[in-house]
């Protein structure tokens, strides 16, 4: 097992921040041998004595967390799910887009196509008046996860509609066309359609090890067992070191417990390599739309995790 250590690491975001700017950060997880893909965060469960992920269902419903950066501003954020639909927002949005037709939220519009959040404010500190985080929700199913995206030196995002603060926010959505960007699964099960560097998790004396591998038409493993910086660094590269270190850590510590879950309990070699930006794109799309005209970086990192055979 890797131990879900504190890690001293280079800050990954360059150091001279553009404070008029506002920089959208996201990650999320996809378990491509799924039969019903979906675009992950956390997987719903519950940790452990042992630190083991224990699912809820067999059913995974997982998202994508976002973070904001840089300049404090209010203004309007959209989330486009393509060819795909919400199964959990957090905070609600305002508003549910369904085709054209625009729908104030409700539990059953939640099958709609675009969610949006206005009035959103950022701000570096938390505002006057506020005194604790999250002010009025609590996360279910994948709650044991979100003080981990909570650590993250994030902005605060304030959701006047939805009376929410807290660093992030949280979407949850099928990934229906992603299988027609990553091939067929019966000829690309063993790659997934991708090819370069990967991470594959295995069972080694009852605990799970990490080794990198070199993916063409096949999953050759390289080399010993990574350490944990080791692991950190080869995601912070599929990155394009444009996440921050902390945002990765998250990421990591979100994922490891489901991670050895596969490996250990269920036996699975698996393997995680990183979606292109096209396929990302298939899923979601995201905009920050700043009140007084800001401009707006995004860094995006989807991972793909699927069973492999060595």
């Amino acid at each position: 097992m890797i131990p879900l250590l504190f890690f001293a690491v280079t800050d990954t975001v360059v150091s001279n921040v553009n404070y008029e700017i506002v920089y959208v950060h996201e990650w999320g997880v996809v378990e491509v041998d799924m039969g019903f893909p979906t675009a992950g965060g956390a997987m719903w469960g519950y940790l452990d004595d042992q630190g083991t992920l224990e699912p809820y269902t067999g059913y995974e419903v997982e998202a994508p967390v976002v973070w904001f950066h840089g300049a404090q501003c209010t203004g309007t954020f959209t989330v486009r799910v393509n060819e795909g639909y919400f199964t959990t927002l957090f905070p609600p949005p305002d508003s549910l887009w369904h085709e054209e037709v625009e729908r104030r939220v409700s539990p059953e519009n939640f099958n709609s196509q675009t969610g949006i959040w206005r009035n959103v404010s950022l701000t570096w500190d938390i505002p006057e008046n506020e005194e604790s985080l999250p002010v009025s929700y609590d996360a279910d199913g994948f709650s044991w996860a979100t003080p981990f995206w909570r650590d993250v030196p994030a902005n605060y995002v304030t959701v006047p509609g939805a009376s929410y603060m807290d660093r992030f926010l949280y979407y949850e959505c099928t990934a229906n066309t992603l299988g027609k960007n990553i091939g067929d699964y019966s000829y690309g099960r063993r790659t997934y359609g991708y090819h370069g560097v990967a991470l594959v998790f295995q069972k080694e004396d009852g605990e799970m090890i990490v080794r990198r591998a070199d993916v063409e038409e096949t999953v050759t493993v390289r080399g010993g067992v990574l350490s944990l910086d080791d692991v950190l660094e080869i995601i912070c590269n599929w990155s394009d070191s444009r996440l921050k270190s902390q945002e990765i850590k998250a990421l990591w510590s979100t994922w490891e417990p489901a991670l050895r879950q596969r490996c250990i309990q269920q036996g699975q070699d698996v393997m995680m390599f990183p979606l292109s930006p096209e396929q990302v794109e298939s899923i979601s799309t995201i905009r920050f739309e700043p009140d007084g005209g800001n401009p707006v970086e995004y860094t995006r990192l989807f991972l793909g995790l699927g069973e492999v055979e060595l």
